[in-house]
């Protein structure tokens, strides 16, 4: 009787260098890309939980939910807003130690007793899927492996059986997150035309939002039934496609009911794709029915599968057995989302993107469309006094362009004295002139245009932000941390660099272990900004910690930044400027 294995036969092994010659090749009649990519859980992680963590935060809180009910609403919020697991596992703890209820362990196990008597209720249904050649087997080979799979779907279920309620769940984890480095690599891979199909299992808005940020593709995105029969996989516009929904919308998919098969209209047209494109699968495990369902359907051998993964021995059994069982279907084992993306960004992206005169080029578009569109009002303007408004309003609008666009701070300060005297009560101008008199380290104007910004608008959190900066500048960081308090009330949009400066303020108070909480907290936002490296390391500069220093001074580098400008304002530094270790360091990254 054959039995699942989770092994890849030694002859369907292929390296990285099939991988990096099949992204090249375009399809022969349309001209696109030949492969489409589907990426997974293990793409986003650890900045999104896999569905491994998801299930133990629906595991705990259901047991709060259920065992501790007048506790349950505070504890969810509070980890709602921090998505802090150690805070559950905490309370969790010290009940078991002082309540004679139901363990955490017996709960769950007495809970997944019920899955499992559900998946023998719906075993006839679950055979089904079980491919031919495993006809002779029985329900005792499979039944471990479909109660492993189905516990997602199973806790999201008993955590809400509301698909809003779970939207709000996932997004409550997700939103804020940002994507990682090898996200942008891959989005500019897309720009350059070596991937258009993208489809992703996953909830996060990764893939979308680098493109939009950082290239100047427009992608098509598809993450509902009815939009998915409009897909047209020889667009030359890239597509983005989610097959289980995206985590905005509460059409997201994460039960067993809901993801046992694809929506019809998303089927066909996985099915019409695999029948014309080559697949590249990487971060997915292969663990829900509806796409290996469709893969075992459709796989041709004109379909070429490539499958990354971690292990070639521990792969998910329907993996293992449709790789094995047909023909044009390979596995490369790699290292991770992250490393293989390394190789495709030593192989294909050769220079970054220009998008300072990207952003140009749209802010004068954008400027251009503005006025042709207040031209066209003020042709059709009713009265005198509407006309003249609107004639305003269009000088004011060339202004902050001019303001934006000129790089020259002496000459964007002329420009914003002129503009302040046409319009002597605009906050923003008083924004813009304080920030640029802070560039021409005129520290005193900043600060009075900046007071000036507040007092007209006393809602802008930028003003706040920079104020903040400013009394940090002077020395006064204790001000300086109210007025970040207060950008952060307002909800000033860059947490990461906020963080940062509650950690320097902290610093120059010698309040080290704050300073270092904050800026770790800042690298869950941003673990790319190199600002809070650099402030982690001049903290343990200031405690004394030459080794932590150079380790943390070196990732600072790592991620760009350029420390000569900063070495001679900072104290910091001074212990290390004449230390040839420090010099060698330096140089390392001047090369």
């Amino acid at each position: 009787m054959p039995q699942p294995s989770t092994k890849i036969l030694p002859d369907k092994l292929k390296n990285k260098s099939h991988l990096l010659y099949k992204i090249q090749q375009k399809h022969e009649h349309w001209g696109v890309p030949k492969c489409a990519l589907l990426i997974g859980a293990g793409c986003s992680y650890p900045t999104v939980p896999l569905g491994s963590g998801l299930i133990q935060y629906c595991k705990q809180l259901c047991y709060i939910r259920d065992i501790y009910p007048a506790s349950a609403a505070d504890i969810e919020r509070e980890f709602l807003s921090e998505s802090d697991e150690e805070m559950l596992k905490k309370f969790i703890s010290e009940k078991e130690k002082l309540s004679d209820k139901i363990s955490f362990e017996k709960y769950v196990q007495e809970k997944e007793v019920i899955l499992l008597n559900n998946i023998r209720i719906k075993a006839k249904d679950i055979l089904t899927t079980i491919p031919q050649t495993f006809t002779d087997a029985g329900w005792e080979d499979f039944e471990k492996y479909f109660l492993n799979d189905a516990k997602y779907g199973f806790w999201m279920d008993n955590y809400s059986s509301s698909p809003r309620e779970r939207q709000k769940f996932i997004e409550s984890l997700i939103e804020g997150c940002k994507p990682s480095g090898a996200y942008i690599i891959l989005a500019l891979l897309i720009e350059k035309k070596f991937l258009s199909n993208i489809l992703t299992t996953n909830f996060d808005d990764f893939i979308n939002d680098t493109l939009l940020y950082y290239t100047a593709a427009r992608p098509r995105f598809y993450a509902d039934d009815e939009i998915s029969q409009y897909i047209s996989i020889y667009s030359p516009k890239p597509n983005i496609i989610k097959l289980h929904g995206d985590y905005r919308y509460a059409n997201i998919k994460n039960t067993n009911d809901e993801t046992f098969e694809l929506t019809n209209k998303m089927a066909d047209k996985l099915r019409e794709l695999l029948q014309n494109l080559d697949l590249i699968v990487i971060g997915y495990n292969g663990s829900d029915f509806s796409i290996m369902n469709v893969l075992q359907q459709v796989k041709t051998p004109n379909c070429e599968l490539i499958w990354c993964d971690l292990d070639e021995t521990k792969v998910h059994w329907r993996v293992a057995h449709l790789i094995n069982n047909t023909s044009n279907s390979w596995f490369i084992k790699i290292k991770g989302f992250d490393d293989l993306i390394k190789d495709f960004y030593l192989a294909f992206v050769k220079t970054p993107p220009n998008l300072l005169d990207v952003a140009k080029i749209r802010q004068e578009e954008l400027s251009q469309y503005i006025k042709e569109y207040n031209k066209d009002l003020q042709d059709k303007a009713e009265t005198s006094e509407e006309k003249e408004s609107l004639v305003k309003l269009e000088t004011k609008w060339e202004l902050h362009n001019k303001v934006l666009l000129e790089k020259d701070y002496s000459k964007k300060l002329n420009i914003l004295n002129h503009a302040l005297t046409l319009y002597p009560n605009d906050e923003f101008f008083f924004m813009d002139r304080g920030l640029t008199y802070k560039e021409l380290k005129d520290n005193e104007k900043a600060m009075n245009d900046i007071n000036k910004a507040i007092a007209l608008n006393p809602t802008l959190p930028v003003a706040y932000f920079n104020r903040g900066y400013l009394y940090g500048e002077s020395g006064e960081f204790n001000k300086a941390i109210i007025d970040y308090n207060k950008a952060s009330d307002l909800g000033y949009d860059d947490k990461a660099m906020l963080i940062n400066n509650y950690a320097v303020s902290y610093r120059r108070l010698k309040e080290y272990a704050k300073a270092i909480e904050n800026a770790e907290l800042g690298l869950k936002h941003n673990p790319d900004l190199y600002h809070l490296y650099g402030t982690i390391g001049l903290t343990y500069s200031d405690m004394g910690d030459d080794e932590n220093f150079y380790k943390f001074i070196d990732i600072s580098l790592q991620k760009g930044c350029e420390i000569e400008k900063f070495i001679d304002e900072d104290p910091g530094f001074d212990r290390f400027k004449d230390e040839k270790r420090f010099k060698d360091l330096l140089a390392k990254y001047k090369q």
